[in-house]
């Protein structure tokens, strides 16, 4: 009979409310964004819990209740990506290589270009139509100067003035 109980205070409000919890948070799983509705879905699943249990020990069992959907809802996603079945923003497809996603050390040392700005010490050179933020070796370079690039480390691009 306490069983009865239980489900008997079961009303169309806290089906509402936890049916918009459960789809609030499977579209925060497959659409992440800043959590907005990953966090009203919580608040709506708590919302149910509040309304729907008569007792404090009717309240734990449905935060129970809740807590293994969430566990699953969260297994289910675990399991989704590890066979690759995202949706498309969610993974990157493509890898980039060291060629087409950045300038390795060894192809870029000893180019020639011009300083598109100033560079105190750092600044902006044009290296035959490759714009790149730079960082000269020693102090002042003018505008329009000719530099060369003497080396890179990481995102740090080092030039010297020709003279």
């Amino acid at each position: 009979m306490p069983l009865l109980d239980f489900f008997g205070n079961i009303s169309v409000l806290s089906i509402l409310l936890f049916a918009a919890g459960v789809i609030l948070l499977i579209i925060e799983m497959f659409h992440p964004g800043f959590g907005a509705a990953g966090t009203l879905g919580i608040i709506a699943l708590a919302a149910d819990i509040f309304i729907t249990a008569k007792t404090l020990a009717q309240g734990l069992v449905m935060a129970a209740v809740v807590a293994a959907l969430i566990l699953i809802f969260l297994i289910i996603g675990a399991r989704l990506i590890s066979k690759g079945r995202l949706p498309k923003p969610l993974v990157l497809r493509e890898a980039t290589s060291g060629k087409s996603g950045s300038l390795g050390s060894e192809e870029i040392i000893g180019k020639t270009g011009t300083a598109q700005t100033a560079l105190r010490p750092a600044g902006i050179a044009d290296f035959g139509g490759l714009r790149l933020d730079v960082v000269s070796q020693g102090g002042f370079v003018s505008r329009g100067e000719r530099v060369e690039i003497v080396e890179k480390d990481g995102n740090r691009i080092v030039v010297r003035p020709i003279k």
